[in-house]
C-alpha cells in the first residue's frame, strides 16, 4: 500500500527509513547529514563501504546497504548518485535497483518503509515525477505498508534552505569545524556574503569578496581592494595575501563570483588556480542561519 503523509520521516515508527547516498562517502547535507547526526554507526558503516570502493566507487551504485540503528531500525543508504555538483547526480536505473533491494526485504520480513518526499530530487537533482513513478511501480502490489513520508522541515531544507555542515577551520572564528548551517538558494549575491559551493566533489564555505564585473586587487600585505576601494575586513584575524601565483590586478568574469576564506592563510579559494572563479550555477546556497550546535543558534 502506497501512502503520503505529512511529518517528519524521524519520527515515525517506520521499520525502515530510505535515504539516497552518493559514492563517495560524504554526507554533507540534507537528510544525510541528518542520518549521520543521528546515527554515527550508520556514518561510520557508510564511510567503510564507500572507503572500499574508492578506487572505483560506481561499482557502488545501485546497491542498498542497510544498517541496524541503536534504537531498532533499519537505514537503508540507497546508492542512487556516484557523486555530488551542480548538475544532475541522480541515476534513475540505480536509485530503481537500490528501491527494489528495499521492497525485496520490506516483502521478505513484513517491514514497513519510510521514503522521504523528493528523495534524489533536492541536492542531487532528479525529477520527482521519474522518481514518484520508480517508486508507485515497486510498491503498489504490496501488503507491506509503505509511507512517503513529507519531512516538512527536511524537505523545506532540501529544496529552499539546503543544511550543511562546516567541514575545516577556513571560516574561523564565524563558523568552526562540525557546526551546522542553514543556506538560502539565491541568485543575488554581494559582497560579504557567506555562500557554499561545489568544487568536483566537495563542498566548500567561503566569503563572497566580489562580483561580476568588479576588479580585485589584493597588496603584499594582504588588503584587499575592490574596484580601487580597501575592503575593511573587521572578521579576518590577520591579513595574508597567500603566495598562489594570481595576477592582481584581476577582473571578475561573467555570472561569477570571487572567494575568500576568513582564515586568509588557507588558500582553498578564488586566489588558488584550481578554483579561481565560483560560477554562479555552482553556488548552493547563502549561509543565513547557524542551527548547531544549540548555545551558537543564531543569524550568521
Amino acid at each position: 500500500m502506497l501512502k503520503i503523509i505529512n511529518g517528519n520521516i524521524f519520527d515515525g515508527n517506520e521499520d525502515i527509513i530510505c535515504h539516497q547516498t552518493n559514492c563517495l562517502g560524504i554526507m554533507g547535507g540534507g537528510i544525510a547529514l541528518q542520518v549521520k547526526k543521528l546515527y554515527p554507526n550508520v556514518y561510520n558503516e557508510y564511510s567503510n563501504l564507500c572507503k572500499d570502493y574508492k578506487e572505483n566507487p560506481s561499482q557502488l551504485l545501485g546497491y542498498t546497504q542497510f544498517v541496524k540503528t541503536p534504537d531498532d531500525r533499519i537505514i537503508a543508504n540507497c546508492f542512487g548518485q556516484l557523486g555530488i555538483g551542480a548538475t544532475v547526480q541522480t541515476h534513475y536505473m540505480a536509485l530503481a535497483m537500490s528501491l527494489a533491494s528495499v521492497y525485496r526485504k520490506a516483502i521478505q520480513e513484513n517491514l514497513s518503509v519510510a521514503i522521504p518526499y523528493n528523495i534524489g530530487c533536492g541536492l542531487a537533482g532528479g525529477d520527482w515525477n521519474i522518481v514518484y513513478e520508480i517508486i508507485s511501480k515497486l510498491f503498489k502490489n504490496t501488503l507491506s505498508v509503505l509511507i512517503i513520508i513529507v519531512a516538512i522541515a527536511t524537505l523545506f531544507a532540501t529544496l529552499f534552505m539546503p543544511v550543511l555542515e562546516i567541514t575545516n577551520s577556513s571560516m574561523k572564528p564565524l563558523l568552526n569545524d562540525n557546526e551546522i548551517a542553514l543556506s538560502i538558494k539565491t541568485s543575488k549575491l554581494k559582497t560579504g556574503d557567506i555562500i557554499a559551493f561545489y568544487h568536483g566533489n566537495k563542498i566548500l564555505v567561503k566569503r563572497v569578496i566580489a562580483v561580476s564585473g568588479d576588479w580585485v586587487n589584493i597588496d603584499s600585505n594582504g588588503v584587499v581592494y575592490v574596484n580601487g576601494n580597501e575592503l575593511k575586513e573587521t572578521y579576518v584575524s590577520e591579513l595574508v595575501r597567500g603566495d598562489t601565483g594570481i595576477t592582481y590586478p584581476l577582473q571578475v568574469s561573467d555570472n561569477s563570483v570571487f572567494v575568500l576564506s576568513d582564515e586568509r592563510d588557507i588558500t582553498m579559494d578564488s586566489r588558488n588556480e584550481d578554483i579561481s572563479f565560483i560560477k554562479n550555477e555552482d553556488v548552493i546556497g547563502k549561509l543565513c542561519l547557524r542551527i548547531w550546535p544549540f548555545r551558537k543558534i543564531g543569524v550568521i
